[in-house]
């Protein structure tokens, strides 16, 4: 007999529980693993490796092991990322700084772009295996310095009371959305709202610090191929008093992609993508937007900022931003979403 189970029950909740909370003593292991690591070095790290992973050195995969472990890889997906990888090269390979050289007065000044020759990243594993964390490994956008600069405007209450604030990312329909296994929630893990929204959401309540949610009514749309949305939209009601509307596409027929992050306040308002900053001063609305250097590419040093931040973490032994706590209450509210639209109604938050 086919099982069945009441939405808004323990045993639903249960069924629908994906939170990777960590288990009690956790942070005290990793604690002690980093300061051994810091003491000893490489030994430190053969030592816990081949506890934990019992692994032996070298730890490097030989390549004819990779070969071999990629072609067992379903031909549709191993295609789906090599042009991922393909189009992520072709568009940084555009952002490569280049070398500069200057004569002045006789003196020559130089600048040289020396390339790293290997460049090492961490994969999440566990439950939470995404390619996309391949490929795209260390984009975060609130290492990005408009939206720093943006939340430490929001912290001094210089747009006064944040009552709405709407963010978006639309993206334009491609042919590598037309992938059957995209559409396959089994495969792709889910639509849109995962991969889009999680972004946007995240530095959206980051921005406004971080408020709790209370409430969530959404809508979302899926082709008639396949069973994850390609569009949504969201409204959330915050725990201040202030709401937040959401909406994502991977199917926006435009020329090109946008995404944004608006704030309105009782004393000013701010957009994001690009940078704006309007204050009402002495009865008059003044565009206090700072200067910023737009020369580098906004995302490329996101990524740098976001290395350094953890690295300075690591040499401090402080917590970094981003912790597993922030980024579940995400989650929660992502699931929500889908919940929302799965019942048509709204879904309140404890």
């Amino acid at each position: 007999m086919l099982r069945q189970v009441r939405a808004g029950t323990p045993e639903a909740a249960a069924l629908l529980d994906r939170s990777t909370r960590f288990a009690g003593g956790v942070d005290d292991e990793v604690a002690m693993i980093l300061a051994d690591v810091r003491a000893r070095g490489d030994a430190a790290v053969a030592d816990h490796a081949r506890r934990l992973d019992r692994r032996e050195p070298p730890y490097e995969l030989a390549r004819d092991r990779r070969d071999a472990l990629a072609a067992q890889v379903a031909p549709r997906v191993r295609d789906a990322l090599e042009l991922a990888a393909a189009r992520i090269r072709a568009f940084h390979e555009r952002q490569v700084e280049h070398d500069l050289e200057l004569v002045l007065d006789g003196v020559r000044l130089e600048l040289r772009v020396t390339p790293l020759a290997r460049v090492g990243i961490y994969v999440p594993g566990g439950t939470a295996r995404y390619p996309s964390s391949v490929l795209m490994t260390a984009v975060q956008h609130r290492f990005r310095a408009d939206a720093q600069l943006l939340r430490t405007f929001v912290a001094k209450g210089e747009l006064g009371e944040i009552h709405y604030a709407k963010a978006g990312w639309l993206r334009r329909r491609t042919e590598w959305d037309s992938d059957e296994w995209r559409r396959q929630k089994r495969e792709s893990g889910g639509g849109v709202v995962l991969d889009l929204g999680f972004q946007m959401l995240d530095l959206s309540l980051w921005t406004l610090g971080s408020p709790g949610v209370t409430s969530v009514t959404a809508s979302v749309h899926r082709a008639k191929k396949g069973d994850v949305e390609d569009s949504a939209t969201a409204f959330l009601r915050l725990a201040t008093g202030a709401t937040l509307t959401l909406e994502l596409t991977w199917g926006l027929l435009m020329e090109k992609d946008f995404a944004y992050l608006n704030l309105f306040g009782a004393g000013g308002a701010a957009l994001l993508n690009p940078f704006r900053l309007h204050k009402g001063m002495h009865g008059t609305l003044v565009n206090v937007t700072p200067d910023l250097d737009n020369a580098r590419n906004q995302y490329k040093q996101s990524m740098e900022a976001q290395v350094l931040h953890f690295v300075e973490s690591l040499r401090k032994g402080s917590r970094p931003m981003g912790g597993a706590d922030e980024i579940v209450a995400v989650m929660e509210v992502l699931d929500a979403v889908y919940r929302s639209a799965e019942q048509g109604k709204e879904v309140r938050l404890a």
